[in-house]
């Protein structure tokens, strides 16, 4: 596991005083115990995706909207000129469904 010491205030069952690891930045963990330590282990996956035909405002709502409504998607926020970064559950929606459901609008474009 590729995990890294973080602080406690950093994970959602953080009154804990033993050490916590968490395997990225993610602050969305399960909590699981060890003999001797307490691990935050990520639950959501994050991606960052370059998208093409976003413009303005208005684009940006709308593939945001695509993305959150999806089931296994925590959160998506998307940004001008061309990415949107999303943290999702990988057991209940794949990438390649994030990037389906993006691409099946017909004006935008996962790249």
């Amino acid at each position: 596991m590729n995990a890294k010491k973080i602080n406690t205030s950093h994970c959602p069952r953080g009154l804990l005083k033993s050490n916590i690891f968490m395997a990225n930045n993610s602050r969305k963990c399960n909590l699981i115990e060890s003999d001797f330590l307490y691990f935050c282990i990520l639950k959501d996956m994050r991606v960052e995706l370059k998208i093409e035909g976003l413009s303005c405002g208005h684009c940006v709502n709308a593939v945001t909207t695509i993305l959150n409504e999806m089931k296994g998607v925590e959160n998506a926020m998307v940004s001008l000129p061309d990415l949107a970064f999303v943290e999702f559950d990988e057991n209940a929606v794949s990438l390649e469904e994030l990037k389906k459901a993006i691409n099946d609008s017909e004006i935008y474009k996962v790249l």
